[in-house]
């Protein structure tokens, strides 16, 4: 069930960061008008893959967390925590373990994908291999939960 809902959603989240994507390139540059970097066709069909997956990978993340907490509300609550709160509370610590650890979550796995990241710490290749693993773990939860309380 989780595999097939997964399987939906990907894609359709994908196709529509494809879609966005350029409009809101498009938008971002014509209200900065000169203040605007320049873009390139490269880098708005790179820029336009990158949010595609990240929007895929952070829907198939929320699927696991949701189908642990069965509640809309814990869902937003925790995907919000877990994707926002917690890697700008990690990063903002004086402790360098706990600020390194920050960008391996899933939001800055994101940034570093969509090449928006302060810091490059493992590259393209990483960032997708750490949204699959998150989207994974969140799944296994999910199917944990699913399996012991509706079993």
């Amino acid at each position: 069930m989780l595999l097939s809902k997964s399987l939906v959603l990907f894609p359709v989240l994908f196709v529509t960061g494809l879609l966005l994507t350029p409009l809101a390139l498009a938008a971002a540059v014509a209200s900065l008008g000169a203040a605007a970097d320049p873009v390139t066709a490269g880098a708005v069909v790179g820029r336009t893959l990158a949010v595609g997956g990240y929007l895929g990978a952070v829907g198939v993340i929320v699927i696991g967390i949701g189908t642990a907490l069965r509640s809309v509300a814990g869902t937003v609550t925790v995907g919000f925590l877990v994707l926002l709160v917690l890697p700008m509370t990690l990063q903002t610590l004086s402790v360098e373990f706990l600020a390194r650890t920050a960008d391996y979550l899933p939001g800055p796995a994101g940034m570093t994908l969509m090449g928006i990241a302060e810091s490059d710490a493992y590259g393209t290749t990483g960032a997708v291999a750490l949204l699959c693993f998150w989207a994974l773990a969140a799944n296994a939860v999910g199917y944990g939960v699913l399996r012991t309380r509706d079993a």
